[in-house]
């Protein structure tokens, strides 16, 4: 079924493509930020989940020789870049540094939006005054981390911000409406049922995000998780459970909503579990299709 020229719920390709009318990449740079739960201002050690390794490239330079060196690698030039400044929380600076790294950002070549990944807690009224500055020249994606409605396991994987924070943060972009809004929700967190990840979904429908991204609990050699996976504490999902958790938390938003993303991949050989025996692809594909 489709809505307005696009499906029900459309992937962030396909609505990228019905708004730039063109083929557009994302290309992943690092701004070198930090988060409030590593540098001690809220907490050590970041998520127990975390590895940045796991899932970004490792890159250096600028972020315009960062993006170069990724456009150069591809086969033929893309029609438009979506630059994502994706490593930790990347609206955790004074404004000024931020506004120097937006502003070379939204410099490279061809770019037609910039896609933000922060935490709830690190926006707050002169970033968004930013945000809605340069939303006046290219498209302003503000990626939200917000994992889970539940405060328990929010404590328990150490993210150092409450569901409260995550509530707020929606309250103030709802004044910032040419800011488009993505929730970040994990499914399959240690201690969850069921009910908690639909609960969940059904919370941050309530905030009314323009998209969502979704992926599983993966459990990555070396961090905090991984210590409590080899205690036996900690089950991760199979690939058939997570589609059907996925397609059920995805019915809880309005048909509409874009799909950033629908599965995790952890890059190299730091995924200690679950290992599927499917593409990230495949998975996709058939979370698409039951939800469709």
């Amino acid at each position: 079924m489709k809505e307005g020229g696009l499906p029900r719920y459309p992937t962030f390709g396909e609505w990228a493509r019905e708004r730039y009318g063109r083929r557009v990449r994302k290309i992943m740079v690092n701004a070198g930020l930090t988060c409030p739960n590593r540098d001690g201002t809220r907490g050590t050690g970041g998520c127990t989940y975390c590895d940045n390794n796991a899932f970004s490239p490792l890159l250096g330079g600028t972020l315009t020789e960062q993006a170069r060196q990724q456009i150069n690698r591809m086969k033929k030039p893309p029609g438009g870049v979506v630059v994502y400044l994706q490593p930790y929380s990347n609206t955790y600076a004074p404004v000024d540094k931020l506004r120097e790294l937006y502003r070379e950002a939204i410099g490279i070549p061809s770019t037609v939006a910039l896609a933000i990944g922060t935490r709830p807690d690190c926006i707050d009224g002169p970033i968004l005054e930013l945000l809605d500055e340069l939303s006046t020249e290219v498209d302003i994606i503000l990626e939200t981390g917000i994992q889970t409605a539940n405060d328990e396991t929010l404590r328990r994987i150490n993210r150092c911000h409450t569901w409260g924070e995550s509530k707020e943060a929606f309250r103030l972009l709802k004044n910032h409406p040419g800011i488009l809004t993505v929730a970040h929700l994990i499914i399959g967190l240690p201690g969850e049922e069921e009910q908690d990840m639909v609960r969940t979904a059904k919370e941050v429908a309530g905030l009314g995000p323009h998209g969502i991204k979704l992926h599983h609990l993966q459990i990555v050699r070396g961090t905090r998780v991984a210590d409590e996976y080899a205690k036996g504490a900690i089950r991760p999902l199979q690939v058939e459970e997570y589609v059907e958790l996925a397609v059920k938390c995805i019915r809880q938003f309005p048909p509409g909503t874009v799909l950033h993303r629908l599965v995790g991949e952890v890059m190299g050989d730091l995924l200690t579990a679950p290992v599927w025996s499917v593409t990230k692809q495949a998975v996709s594909s058939r979370i698409l299709a039951e939800v469709r």
